[in-house]
């Protein structure tokens, strides 16, 4: 991901490669031919007196010019700062929220071909709950620090690994019984709900705050779909349960992603 911010000859870029990214500035306003002072030639466009009291009103003048010149950097570097932190804060956040979605989605796939069984699906889901809860946590005062981004990606890190542990073990599930379909749907549903999130991140709807609150949300959901799973079935009244808080869920991201707040 590139984001390139212009101002006026000013050009600041935040870039990410992978898990690598970086911001860089630069600035590139109108020089004069030499340091303001004596032995100045140019005067930005103001012609030389030719009297000792003219070129002194006139170092006067390049010397202001100068100043706000040097200013006016100043305040363009500080903005530029700010521009790419908020590209870099956006960036992180959305691939956080998208390895939600690919976690999800492999435990989806999983029950789909027989290769979760329900209670393994709902010891995942158990772990989600615990990622989005990091999330939340991490999020709510809009920004993620180093040490954060790092705790974060070493808990999805794990979560990775278990699905693929469950994937492959010698224990299947029956993608075809009436508990699986169920908690099928209710996964299903959860690759839905963080796809809008992580759409309302890129998009600029939803702010880093925003998202830790509808995080926190998920990890509600998550740990009900953990609870109802953890014997190996899941009840149909269990299933209306989870479907509850997930149609309030889906509400709050609808909420949050059209309010008055966007993305800086």
């Amino acid at each position: 991901m590139r984001v390139d911010v212009h101002a006026r000859g000013r050009q600041a870029t935040f870039w990410q490669r992978g898990s690598r990214s970086s911001c860089r500035w630069a600035v590139h306003p109108p020089q004069p031919d030499a340091a303001p002072g004596r032995g100045s030639t140019r005067d930005f466009g103001a012609p030389l007196s030719a009297s000792s009291a003219g070129r002194s009103g006139s170092r006067r003048i390049d010397q202001r010019h100068w100043s706000l010149t040097m200013m006016n950097r100043t305040l363009l570097a500080a903005a530029l700062s700010l521009a790419c932190a908020g590209a870099f804060a956006q960036t992180t956040a959305s691939t956080s929220v998208q390895r939600d979605v690919n976690q999800q989605t492999r435990i989806e796939n999983g029950l789909k071909d027989g290769s979760l069984t329900t209670r393994e699906a709902a010891r995942l889901e158990k772990e989600e709950s615990q990622v989005d809860r990091l999330q939340a946590k991490d999020l709510k005062d809009g920004k993620l620090s180093d040490a954060e981004r790092a705790r974060l990606n070493a808990a999805q890190n794990k979560v990775s690994r278990d699905i693929a542990a469950d994937r492959h073990n010698v224990a299947t599930g029956n993608p075809n019984s009436a508990s699986s379909k169920r908690m099928q749907a209710d996964v299903a549903r959860n690759v839905s709900q963080e796809k809008r999130i992580e759409g309302g991140i890129r998009n600029g709807s939803l702010t880093n705050r925003e998202v830790a609150r509808l995080e926190r949300g998920q990890a509600r959901v998550d740990r009900k779909e953990a609870r109802a799973g953890r014997d190996g079935h899941v009840g149909k009244a269990e299933q209306r349960n989870i479907q509850r808080t997930e149609n309030h869920q889906g509400k709050r991201i609808r909420h949050e992603k059209h309010d008055a707040q966007v993305r800086g």
